[in-house]
């Protein structure tokens, strides 16, 4: 496959994106918005009442952090330079714009564990269509209920985030194309996903490994 044919693939999944997060999006910004309408109300009943501005004072920040986390992902999206990125500080970022997935936000629990000061040169773009491709992965076939975890550490010259669920176990098409590293087919229609992963980190002299037990189910990304 040519790289304008998987740049077309990349394109159309991130235009999915936004799309798959729009209705936690609007969900997110309206209760916000909804509260402060009817402090707004309430206000203009009882106006000497005016410690109500406190709560609408509160819900626009709420307002202001959706559409921050929005932008933040927007803007590394757009850049193709190197940069050198805190992955603690990426995660917490990552972490409020996933929250406008609804299973994600109201049926999972998820929990960082990144090391202090643990950082990476790379594109920006890059790590995002990384990330959001496994945990859209993770979070699909995450157990209802369960926690998702995400570690990251340096190991000699590498920089390793490990992200582990419980649910779905991987299918053995997905492992062996995965962690098959001479194998770059976009051909099974579910694995596009990882596979994207997969060439990006290849561009990144970086891999992607896929493992699993009865109890959990690992995907491994180094850098």
């Amino acid at each position: 496959m040519q790289e304008n044919d998987i740049e077309n693939i990349q394109a159309k999944r991130s235009q999915s994106r936004y799309l798959q997060i729009l209705p936690g999006f609007i969900h997110n910004i309206n209760s916000p918005l909804m509260n402060i309408s009817g402090r707004a109300e309430l206000i203009e009943l009882k106006y000497p009442e005016i410690g109500s501005a406190s709560e609408i004072l509160r819900q626009l920040d709420r307002v202001n952090n959706n559409i921050d986390s929005l932008r933040y992902v927007i803007e590394l999206e757009r850049s193709d330079s190197q940069n050198e990125i805190n992955l603690a500080s990426f995660f917490l970022n990552f972490h409020k714009f996933l929250l406008f997935h609804v299973k994600y936000k109201h049926h999972l629990q998820c929990e960082y564990d990144i090391s202090d000061g643990l950082s990476i040169k790379t594109s920006p773009r890059y790590l995002v269509d990384i990330f959001y491709e496994i945990c859209l992965h993770c979070i699909e076939n995450a157990k209802q209920g369960s926690q998702i975890l995400i570690k990251g550490y340096q190991e000699d010259d590498s920089t390793i985030v490990e992200i582990q669920r419980v649910g779905n176990p991987f299918s053995e098409t997905e492992i062996s194309l995965i962690n098959d590293n001479a194998n770059t087919s976009f051909d099974v229609p579910e694995v596009v996903g990882l596979m994207l992963v997969k060439y990006y980190l290849n561009k990144l002299k970086g891999s992607l490994t896929l493992k699993q037990t009865e109890d959990m189910q690992q995907y491994t990304v180094v850098f």
